[in-house]
């Protein structure tokens, strides 16, 4: 009977909804532990970090991450640089140094945000 279909296509619909707001809340989730940890990285590698002589505070470096699930890293790329090559060096010597840094115990939040991570490191940011 059509009664049925619509309930059945009702509950469908209502099942669709639910599993959407789960992977919203899941990717929400993701995103605040995601940052969580970018924040432990930060403050890891910034015990390591030691300053070249000359820098200024406004430089930034981006830096690619390879990273196993233990949190070791595998190689530390500059992929910008803050055009003053000590400072830049300096940085992935400081990640190298760092390393096994704290990653998510969430596989899936690892694999998706720090198997390969970018991060900006900024000399004003860290502790001097």
């Amino acid at each position: 009977s059509l009664a049925a279909f619509s309930l059945e296509e009702a509950e469908a619909e209502l099942r669709m909804q639910e599993e959407a707001e789960r992977r919203a809340e899941a990717d929400a989730k993701a995103a605040e532990t995601t940052a969580e940890y970018q924040d432990l990285i930060r403050a890891r590698v910034a015990q390591q970090w030691s300053y070249p002589p000359n820098v200024t505070r406004n430089l930034e470096v981006t830096v690619r991450l390879m990273m196993i699930p233990t949190g070791e890293v595998i190689s530390a790329t500059v992929i910008k640089s803050s055009g003053h090559e000590a400072l830049d060096r300096s940085v992935e010597q400081a990640i190298m140094k760092a390393s096994p840094l704290p990653v998510p115990p969430d596989i899936q939040v690892f694999e998706q945000n720090f198997r390969n991570l970018t991060m900006k490191f900024r000399p004003e940011n860290a502790s001097w």
